[in-house]
């Protein structure tokens, strides 16, 4: 009965004989160098058998067996192994889905196993197995194949454990080898990945650097710092591209990094030192300011002192008072904002903190709001005043995201952070918290400005039309901060913006 079969290979000669052997027989024969090369030949051919050789470059026989094996249309290829290594190295060639193994050796004495085979396969269901090595017998061991296996199994052990995600690309981008923390950082098991295009993971810009390094790495190493990495999966990724030279096979590594957290605990500590420095000058203004609005007011009283209320310099100076008084406000602010430790904590309860805060908000706004807090909540130890402020300050953030009124709706619930389970990104000691979600259905906030809330006076408001000096968010961050807690935000342009806040509990 003629067959259709694919012969992989990267020997020319292996090829031609079992090319010559099947036509021969009345077979239809491909041939393929390598397995990337097979796999595109399997994108338009489906064969009923394929001879593969173990050891290729370009994606080898056990990867190309479990890609196949994992692509339905391929389901019923009946898959034979011809190994060059059959007494060498043990190989439970049905691991990788093969259903037969003949070994390597004189063309003769190989020619009657491989049609001994072929009579078998028709016997035989596409989904039977052999653990038998046909031909196994006409070999013997070679003890430099031996010792070089011994090498490639070490070098895989070492490569495989590797924290660093390392991929080998073609010199045209396409994957042909992925250890597992490459499989891992792409989130893409292996069999999936090989033979797809490394370029073709990125997005928008990034996309384009990496392809412009591709080309590049041909010629000389390329590299991507931490200091402007890529995006890959939601991680921002470091890279090395290393290009490998060889007389025959060239080829690109890539050596890449998740350096999510390190960056995003740069930011942190960037923005603690930032806030640190404006804490200081804030102080010093507070401060000074402080002393000369007490001289202000002063006078304005003894001014009011010495005239009629119905005068009309007694309402200008009435309105000099409310300004300064709101100046002074801002002084309480920045003094708020700069102060060292919070040293007046006592266990409160978050359920009243919370809805203190919202009604003293929202009453008589254009928002309404809602609540899931349940009663058993533990408490938290801390300064009720600053507490409070923060809450404040958040909602009223809420609030002005919805100039045309909305929902917002306070969340609470009790978490518990431990090393084993600490959710990423969220920087907190072990313990017990609580967790508070505020979350509005305003326009949200982009992407680039979500790391920058957090920055004295940067506001997404139009300062002419709104009030704010920026100053809120920066104020919350600080009292959070202050109570060992932490307070992250979440959002996409569109769908509203949730802020994260995490207070320890008692």
């Amino acid at each position: 009965m003629k067959k259709k079969i694919l012969v992989v290979d990267n020997h020319p000669v292996m090829l031609k004989f079992m090319a010559n052997l099947l036509e021969k027989k009345g077979h239809e024969v491909k041939t393929s160098k390598d397995g990337l090369s097979a796999l595109d030949i399997l994108n338009n051919y489906i064969p009923d058998i394929m001879f593969v050789d173990l050891v290729m470059p370009n994606i080898d026989g056990p990867r190309l067996c479990k890609i196949i094996r994992g692509t339905q249309k391929l389901n019923n290829v009946y898959i034979i192994i011809l190994s060059g290594i059959a007494a060498e190295e043990e190989t439970d060639f049905t691991d990788f889905g093969a259903n037969a193994c003949i070994a390597k050796g004189p063309f003769n004495e190989m020619a009657k196993h491989v049609l001994a085979v072929l009579d078998q396969s028709d016997a035989e269901s596409s989904k039977s197995f052999s653990k038998e090595i046909e031909g196994v017998q006409h070999i013997y061991q070679r003890e430099i194949t031996k010792e070089l296996l011994s090498s490639k199994r070490h070098s895989e052990v070492i490569l495989q454990n590797m924290s660093e995600g390392i991929l080998e690309l073609t010199i045209e981008g396409r994957i042909i080898y992925a250890n597992l923390s490459a499989t891992s950082l792409i989130d893409t098991p292996e069999e999936k990945l090989l033979a797809s295009n490394f370029i073709e993971l990125f997005h928008g810009n990034d996309r384009e650097r990496i392809k412009k390094m591709v080309t590049k790495s041909g010629v000389r190493p390329a590299v991507i710092t931490m200091d402007l990495p890529v995006k890959l999966n939601n991680k921002l990724i470091s890279l090395n591209l290393l290009p490998v030279k060889e007389e025959k096979n060239k080829s690109i590594i890539v050596i890449f990094k998740d350096i999510t957290e390190r960056k995003r605990l740069e930011e942190e500590s960037m923005k603690t030192k930032k806030l640190e420095s404006f804490g200081i000058i804030a102080r010093g203004i507070a401060h000074d300011f402080n002393n000369l609005l007490t001289a202000i007011l002063g006078n304005i009283n003894l001014a009011q002192m010495k005239i009629q209320s119905e005068d009309s310099i007694y309402t200008i100076l009435n309105d000099a008072e409310k300004a300064s008084l709101q100046a002074k406000d801002l002084t309480e602010k920045f003094l708020t904002f700069s102060t060292g430790s919070i040293t007046d904590k006592k266990p409160s309860s978050i359920k009243e903190l919370l809805e203190d805060s919202v009604a003293q908000t929202l009453t008589s706004s254009n928002v309404e709001w809602k609540y899931s807090i349940p009663d058993d909540l533990w408490k938290v130890k801390v300064d009720t005043e600053q507490m409070k402020q923060a809450i404040i300050n958040v909602i009223i953030n809420a609030k002005e995201a919805m100039p045309e009124g909305g929902l917002i709706e306070v969340t609470a619930e009790k978490t518990t952070v431990d090393s084993d389970k600490k959710e990423a990104g969220i920087s907190l000691k072990n313990g017990k918290y609580i967790k508070v979600c505020i979350r509005d259905q305003g326009m949200g906030i982009p992407e680039e400005n979500i790391q920058k809330i957090f920055d004295p006076y940067f506001s997404t408001k139009d300062r002419c039309t709104q009030k704010g000096l920026g100053l809120g968010l920066v104020i919350t961050h600080s009292i959070i901060k202050k109570h060992d807690g932490y307070i992250h935000v979440e959002s996409k342009v569109g769908t509203g913006t949730d802020f994260y806040l995490y207070i320890p509990a008692v």
